[in-house]
């Protein structure tokens, strides 16, 4: 008694499964059609290796790489350049001063304009450069102010020269019976401009101060002898008149 094995799916009615199994497909023979004599296998696959379009190589191709990597790159932040706003060039001056230096083309344009001044021109009042005018008044060291050549402190020779030399200034130029506020300013200035043409040591002195000083002094002295002058004129006539009442 035999046994034949019966698959899972099997029908009754049809025929049972052949216990022999089927031929290879190697041992099968294939007749071509075309007439060529090549198998299945290298019409179907053979193109996969003789294909110049396909490569064997399991990289991807130069191509694929490349369009893969822009695919796949990511883009990376642009940097942004933050611009400071100008500077005007005043802030640039503000700045400059604040810390000692000159701007630029200062240092050679004040030279040019100190090697172009004129004689006759004053220093301004107020630089820091020049010697400041003591406090108080001149002619009154008892009462807070001070002694005009003990300030400047010359040489006795060359004071006693500039003071004679304002005397002539004063003499020409300036009216003896007026006070100095009273006195003409274009007057005044050509005072100055010419003693300081005559000792130059005056533009070391802030507004030549020294000269107006001097100048103070001079119409004082003026006045106060003129004054006393009157004085002996008044009583010279008061005894003139006295003598020829009597007589």
């Amino acid at each position: 008694m035999s046994f034949t094995e019966i698959s899972p799916f099997y029908e009754p009615g049809r025929e049972p499964p052949c216990s022999t199994p089927p031929p290879a497909l190697s041992q099968t023979p294939i007749n071509l059609t075309n007439g060529s004599s090549s198998s299945l296998t290298q019409r179907n696959v053979g193109n996969l290796f003789t294909s110049p379009d396909h490569r064997t190589s399991p990289y991807p191709s130069p191509s694929r790489r490349k369009a893969d990597t822009v695919n796949t790159v990511t883009t990376t932040p642009r940097s942004v350049t933050i611009q400071s706003p100008p500077r005007s060039p005043i802030s640039d001056e503000s700045e400059s001063r604040l810390h000692g230096r000159a701007p630029i083309g200062d240092h050679d344009q004040q030279r040019t304009s100190s090697t172009q001044q004129p004689p006759e021109e004053i220093p301004r009042e107020g630089s820091f450069h020049l010697i400041p005018k003591p406090n108080g008044e001149v002619s009154r060291p008892g009462r807070g102010g001070y002694n005009l050549e003990k300030a400047l402190k010359w040489e006795r020779k060359v004071f006693r020269s500039f003071k004679d030399y304002v005397k002539v200034l004063v003499d020409e130029h300036l009216d003896s019976s007026r006070s100095f506020s009273s006195q003409s300013s274009h007057s005044l200035k050509l005072v100055r401009t010419k003693a300081a043409e005559r000792f130059a040591i005056l533009l070391n002195y802030d507004n030549c101060w020294p000269v107006s000083d001097a100048i103070r002094q001079q119409l004082k002295y003026s006045s106060e002898r003129a004054r006393i002058k009157g004085i002996r004129f008044d009583a010279e006539e008061v005894r003139r008149r006295r003598l020829g009442l009597r007589s």
